[in-house]
């Protein structure tokens, strides 16, 4: 529920989709099924979910899992608020 959000949500639980085709984007996570950001699953990247930052990072772990086209990442996010 978006309204219970802070001012910034991380997470990093899809892995990005584990097979990224270009331009159709992720096609497979578990919990949003074929093509999961067509049925309104955030997977990767920043997105503004009412009006909030939202970032899911592809992750770094790398066991049991395949990947294409989707590499591990570590994000660094620098929060400055004066």
């Amino acid at each position: 529920n978006p309204d219970s959000w802070g001012d910034l949500m991380l997470c990093g639980h899809t892995h990005g989709g584990e097979i990224q085709v270009p331009m159709l984007g992720p096609v497979y996570t578990r919990e949003g099924g074929l093509f999961p950001e067509r049925q309104g699953h955030f997977v990767y990247g920043r997105c503004d979910v009412a009006g909030r930052p939202l970032i899911v990072s592809s992750g770094l772990d790398n066991r049991n899992l395949f990947r294409i086209n989707n590499q591990p990442e570590m994000v660094i996010v620098d929060i400055n608020k004066f």
